[in-house]
């Protein structure tokens, strides 16, 4: 990570060290623990999703949605549309030979978070992966 094109600023909030130290650390927002064999474990963002004024985890809502049987991943990120604000968006890849009935996902996921919790989208989308899988 050079940095971010033309912003200083947003770059020296990204990196440790500042954007002049080459060797400094990403940023990602990523909250983690390291296990003593070495396992890293990412559990929650430093930044929440401010959704209805209220703090959000993205992790809890992942959380949420990987319980439904037929969900095989899942991701969530903020969107911020134009009126303002922050709301939950829900990228779910399910099983293979899963079918979805979008209605039983969202009644199951309401039934384990608040209201302002809730994605206010869900895509159904393969989700990236490295290389290794």
């Amino acid at each position: 990570m050079l940095g971010y094109y033309q912003d200083a600023e947003a770059t020296a909030s990204c990196t440790f060290g500042g954007a002049e130290d080459a060797s400094g650390w990403f940023r990602t927002g990523d909250l983690a623990v390291v296990h003593p064999d070495g396992y890293l474990e990412i559990r929650d963002r430093s930044k929440d999703i401010i959704s209805s004024g209220e703090n959000t985890s993205s992790v809890g809502i992942d959380r949420a949605l990987d319980g439904f049987p037929a969900v095989l991943q899942s991701a969530v990120d903020r969107h911020a549309p134009r009126e303002g604000g922050e709301v939950p968006v829900a990228f779910v890849t399910v099983h293979p030979d899963a079918s979805v009935d979008d209605e039983k996902v969202v009644a199951f996921v309401r039934s384990r978070l608040a209201g302002f919790e809730m994605p206010r989208r869900f895509v159904h989308a393969e989700l990236p992966k490295m290389s290794a899988g």
